[in-house]
């Protein structure tokens, strides 16, 4: 039950991001954001467990940026941030997503 309710706030889009910057997400972001900046513009890109898709501000922003993740509360979080976006509920393990589509694939967290 208590793991349900707490679900159910981190799952919001707002209070996951807050949960993620209390637990060190600005880092991850610091270290990427270097390679980020060489990704070439016409690159396809796919963010697993991409969450609220927070490493898209970091490609050009003309990617194709695919955010996959299995929690369709912060799915809607992305599209909602990034209307038009592409996302993906699904389990990352078991997404039908073919080999050799993607320039850049990102699992960070």
């Amino acid at each position: 039950m208590l793991t349900h309710i707490l679900h159910r706030i981190v799952s919001n889009p707002v209070m996951y991001e807050q949960v993620q910057n209390l637990v060190g997400v600005n880092e991850i972001r610091r270290r990427l954001a270097p390679h980020m900046r060489t990704v070439p513009a016409s690159s396809t890109v796919l963010d697993i467990g991409g969450g609220t898709g927070s490493l898209a501000t970091f490609l050009p922003a003309s990617c194709a940026y695919l955010c996959l993740d299995v929690d369709p509360v912060k799915l809607r979080g992305f599209l909602a941030k990034r209307p038009g976006g592409v996302a993906l509920c699904a389990d990352a393990a078991a997404a039908p997503i073919p080999s050799r589509v993607f320039d850049l694939v990102l699992c960070t967290a």
